[in-house]
Formats: C-alpha cells, sequence, structure tokens
C-alpha cells in the first residue's frame, strides 16, 4: 500500500487530473488522506508493514475527530521518527520544494504529474519504483542519456591512455556497447589510433 498525507489535497484538482484515484484499481493500492488525525498515525503504526512508501506533504497539518486543524508538530515529529525507526520509505513534498532524489524530496506538482505512472508500474509489476515519482515513465531512458553524456564529457577531458581508468567512461560504455566489454572498445579505439573527436564522433553515431 503507499499512504498519501496531503492536507491541501481537496485543492490539487485545481492544477492536476486526480480523479482516476476514485478509479477502483487505484483505490486498492493507494490511500490518501487530506484530513491526518493522531487515530490514522495510531492505524498506520499498526499496518506499517503493509505500507510500502509514504508520502506527505512538507508542511502537514494533522486534525481532530471534527476535522479541525490542532497543535500536532510533536505528534508529526514523533510518527516520522518511528517510520525512520522502522526504514520505511518515505517522501516529503512542497510548494517549489527542490527535486532530490536522495534525500527524498519532491516538488508537489512533479508528485502529482508522475504518481499516475507510477501507480501504474506498481499496480502492473508490484515494485516500488521511486525514480518514476521523480523523473516520469521515461526516467530510464533519461538515467541512459545523462550516462553517456557524462562519459563523454569525460573523454573530452581525460588523456586518451587513461580512459580505461575512468569510471564513468567504462559504466557508459557498458550502456552502449552491450555486447563487448569496456575494456575491448577502448583496446580498438587505441589500435586504430583514433583521437578524442574521432572516438566521440562514433559515439554520437551509436547513440
Amino acid at each position: 500500500m503507499i499512504v498519501v498525507l496531503d492536507d491541501t489535497f481537496s485543492a490539487r484538482h485545481k492544477f492536476s487530473d486526480v480523479s482516476y484515484l476514485k478509479d477502483e484499481k487505484y483505490h486498492l493500492v493507494v490511500k490518501i488522506l487530506e484530513n491526518p488525525t493522531k487515530k490514522d498515525f495510531r492505524e498506520l503504526v499498526s499496518e506499517g508493514h503493509k505500507v510500502q512508501l509514504l508520502c506527505n506533504h512538507r508542511s502537514l497539518r494533522l486534525f481532530n475527530d471534527k476535522l479541525e486543524v490542532i497543535d500536532g508538530k510533536e505528534a508529526i515529529l514523533n510518527f516520522f521518527n518511528y517510520l525512520q525507526a522502522e526504514k520505511m520509505q518515505r517522501i516529503e513534498f512542497g510548494r517549489d520544494m527542490h527535486s532530490n532524489l536522495k534525500a527524498k524530496t519532491l516538488d508537489k506538482d512533479v508528485f502529482y504529474t508522475n504518481l499516475k505512472p507510477f501507480l501504474d508500474n506498481f499496480i502492473d509489476y508490484g515494485k516500488i519504483e521511486i525514480k518514476i515519482l521523480f523523473f516520469g515513465s521515461h526516467y530510464q531512458e533519461l538515467e541512459f542519456l545523462s550516462a553517456i553524456n557524462q562519459m563523454m564529457d569525460e573523454i573530452n577531458i581525460m588523456d586518451i591512455d587513461e580512459i580505461q581508468n575512468n569510471s564513468l567512461i567504462l559504466h557508459g560504455l557498458e550502456l552502449l556497447y552491450t555486447e563487448k566489454s569496456p575494456l575491448q572498445i577502448i583496446n580498438k579505439w587505441k589500435e586504430k589510433g583514433l583521437n578524442k573527436k574521432e572516438i566521440l564522433s562514433i559515439i554520437n553515431n551509436k547513440i
């Protein structure tokens, strides 16, 4: 189960299409809590083994049973500390928040834009793929292009005799030439006496 704690969710319809969340297939895998209470926290703690990912609004507010806002800073902090101690995956999102995969922080619009493909992937494969929330369903293509660009930058600044010692170059070659080892490719370049411009041209034609 994926849990979303967002006290601003009711306004989300103005910015993103979230009507699909009413469909049964999504309703079965994601729980949206718009007015979280201490009782909700207790239930999530008791059902912690079922929660695979929790996503919360950065400035989350807590409510009482009458849906009135209460001072819930301590309860929210204690709840998040519990999640951390239990090593439960958590993502925090907010308006204009810096999207950082390592820190697990995400801009709110990006979160809701990518939530549907993220949930679709989870429904289809039963796997939590956080990168989809950050980069969309084409995250693998973006990762590939980023690695190739890094490799080309490294080739451009390194001495040709040393490129076999650069991990970014080796990684890029592994992705680009799946049928051969990186060292085979590099040795072939050296045997032909290729210069940097010729090597980069070969890579560009391969992409």
